[in-house]
Order: structure tokens, then sequence, then C-alpha cells
């Protein structure tokens, strides 16, 4: 958090009292200084606070806890990017963390090996389960012509593939277009973006 959340504050070119007033508009007051606290690690985010913080910077709060992007290039100890930790004494590889976050392995298995494999069954049996090419984000969507749709559908496809730059550069521009149309409807609070 204490890194990602002020990367994609400036990202999305956001000062931290914009981004409170944000916050306050999505019905989650969290003052400048309290933002402010978190990002310098004097706060600890709560649950609640991590949630509210992706949806106002329209991320998923899973992209303000793990790493910004899956590292797999090998340390010389042969570990794979940044470790995270899990508990005080327990931690992952940054790829470790986002394959457990995605449910593709349980956040132990690359480095407690589980010989009768009893652990791993029992995490399988309790992971969600679906199958992304049966989930439409969109599903209450509709659209005419297809194009916005379909240029929304295409950008989540980028973001699966994991082009996360190119999708944030284009949806800051959708979010920047969008402000500047509700601006007038909104006494132009935000006009310092």
């Amino acid at each position: 958090m204490r890194r990602n959340l002020p990367a994609l504050r400036e990202a999305a070119g956001l000062t931290q009292r914009v981004l409170a007033t944000e916050l306050a508009e999505l019905g989650y007051p969290l003052p400048a200084s309290t933002v402010a606290k978190v990002e310098n690690g004097t706060r600890r985010a709560s649950l609640d606070d991590v949630v509210a913080l992706a949806a106002a910077l329209d991320v998923s709060p899973l992209r303000l806890m793990l790493p910004p992007e899956r590292d797999d290039s090998e340390s010389p100890k042969g570990e794979r990017g940044p470790r995270l930790a899990v508990t005080p004494s327990e931690s992952v590889s940054g790829h470790d963390a986002w394959s457990w976050a995605e449910q593709s392995i349980p956040w132990w298995l690359a480095e407690q090996p589980d010989p009768s494999g009893r652990r791993y069954a029992a995490w399988q049996s309790r992971r969600l389960m679906y199958r992304e090419d049966d989930v439409d984000p969109f599903p209450h969507a509709v659209d005419a012509d297809g194009g916005a749709l379909r240029q929304l559908r295409a950008e989540v496809e980028t973001l699966r593939r994991g082009d996360y730059g190119r999708v944030l550069a284009e949806l800051r521009e959708i979010r920047r277009d969008v402000g500047r149309a509700l601006a007038p409807n909104r006494g132009d609070r935000h006009g310092k973006r």
C-alpha cells in the first residue's frame, strides 16, 4: 500500500486532497491527512479503506495490495520478484502473491512442500471456482453498435494479459473526458486535476 497508493494516485493526476474529495463523494470520508498517513506508513489501511481507495482510483483492491507487475525474473537465490509479507513470519514472492490472488496456487505452495497432497486438495476444494470465459465483466451493459462496449471488453482482455501501462493511460483519458463532461453538473469542484 505504501508504494502503490501514491504511485496510483499520482498516475491518476490526483493530490491527496482531491483523492479525499473523491472518497467523500463515494460516501467514504477519509481526510487528506489520513491518506498521507497511509501513504507514509504511519497508519494501517483497514479493508474498508482499501476497497474505498481502490474504487476512488478505479483499480482493483488487489492492485493496491500487490506488486504493480508480476515479475517472473529469478534472483540468484531462485526467488521471483520482490517478497511480500503474508504474516509477520511468512512471505512469498510477488509472482506467487499474484498467483495466490488469482487462485492459481495457494500462497504456501512454493515455500512449503505438501508431499501427501492433502493440504493442496483441501485448498482446491475451498477456492472459488469459475471459468474466465463464462464471466462477462459487464453483464448489464448495452451498446447498440457494440463500439464502446467492444472497446471496453478489449481493454479488459489487455489487462488480463498484463499490459497495464497502456490500459491505465487510456482509462485516465476516459476519466478526464468524463470529468470534463460532468464538471458543469458537479460545480467544477475538481477543475484542478
